[in-house]
């Protein structure tokens, strides 16, 4: 299996960076990123909804357009920073191979650049679980898989205690898609559940049930006005009226509730893994935030794609997973468990259900399929 032969070669690739420095450390780092951009750039257009729904298009219209008509041709189709990296990679590259490949890069380089740096010589572990849950999607969802990236490396922002560098972060995000500006939620999240903030200061012992009383709240909320507030939102950006005018045309999503209960058993299954504070605290905040991105998937009841704020919590697993890693022994069967499960995912959603219809993979330029 092509997926498969590709994820384990990179995190082989992403493991022997960890044990060497210099020029050697960045080759290997460079190898492991270029089979996954090889695999992305090489595919047929047929692999990935979003291809042929906009990416095919919009590569041929920068090839054929000055900067400024591009743009303002596209202006109600994507956000800005999106429509400008289109421009210049595809001028850069010359045709959609090389700008696919480009996006693959965006998708894996932040999320691995945060993890090299929070939780160094393990790195390839979380980037295993990146890739089983999230490197299909990147084939689909390229514009929010961007965004997700640069959201991942805020989340050093956050740990950090940056506000200033963390908001800026997203707000890169959202250039690339609008429904990152929810990441901007989990600064005053993790402070919340920070037993030494001045947020939860002012719960003291009730801390744990405030946090789930705003959870609580949170998905009421989203539940509720996400139907209005749809209604509105061709005003900002034209594309949104697909889910306008579904409203009501989707179902129960499956994979949320299979990662909602993910991330509810690694929580209680690790509940006693670490003996420091900051760690457990960190392990808590980000099992938590999966869990409302698990409970957000839901919202493709409302209408179709709109499930896709849940990926905000779903890449967050990756962290989970270099957390447990980088706690030795004490963890490595709790984060084997955690692989299975992301394999599990990935073989029945991605290979079975055919999920962002990323597989069967075919690429004529490498004579699969």
């Amino acid at each position: 299996m092509i997926y498969l032969v590709a994820f384990g070669l990179s995190a082989a690739f992403f493991y022997l960076s960890g044990r060497f420095r210099g020029v050697i450390n960045s080759l290997f780092a460079g190898m492991g990123i270029a089979i996954l951009c090889l695999l992305a750039g090489a595919r047929d257009e047929t692999v990935g909804t979003d291809v042929l729904t906009y990416a095919k298009w919009m590569c041929l219209n920068a090839q054929h357009m000055d900067f400024l008509s591009f743009m303002r041709r596209e202006a109600n189709v994507a956000e800005f920073g999106w429509n400008a990296f289109t421009w210049f990679s595809v001028r850069l590259t010359g045709g959609l191979p090389g700008y696919l490949a480009c996006i693959e890069f965006l998708c894996i380089v932040p999320v691995f650049l945060f993890l090299r740096r929070c939780y160094p010589r393990t790195e390839w572990k979380g980037m295993l679980v990146w890739l089983l849950l999230l490197y299909p999607f990147s084939l689909n969802g390229m514009r929010q898989c961007i965004a997700m990236s640069f959201c991942v490396y805020a989340m050093r922002y956050v740990l950090e205690k940056r506000p200033f560098k963390f908001v800026l972060l997203v707000i890169t995000a959202m250039l690339f898609h609008q429904t990152s500006a929810v990441m901007l939620a989990a600064y005053p999240f993790e402070r919340l559940h920070n037993k030494r903030g001045v947020i939860a200061s002012m719960f003291g012992r009730w801390r744990n049930i405030a946090v789930g009383l705003l959870i609580l709240l949170i998905i009421v909320a989203v539940f509720v006005t996400a139907p209005r507030l749809l209604r509105f939102a061709p005003l900002f950006k034209a594309s949104y009226s697909y889910q306008l005018k579904r409203l009501g045309q989707s179902d129960f999503s499956f994979a949320g509730l299979y990662l909602l209960l993910s991330s509810l058993f690694m929580k209680r299954l690790c509940s006693k893994d670490f003996d420091d504070d900051a760690s457990a605290q960190v392990f808590g905040f980000v099992s938590d935030a999966i869990t409302v991105g698990g409970v957000a998937w839901q919202l493709n009841y409302i209408a179709p794609t709109l499930g896709r704020l849940g990926y905000y919590g779903t890449m967050l697993f990756c962290v989970q997973a270099s957390l447990l890693a980088s706690n030795g022994r004490r963890s490595s069967r709790h984060l084997f468990m955690l692989v299975v499960l992301a394999m599990v995912y990935f073989v029945v959603m991605t290979l079975v259900l055919g999920m962002s219809g990323s597989y069967p993979y075919t690429s004529v330029l490498l004579g699969i399929g």
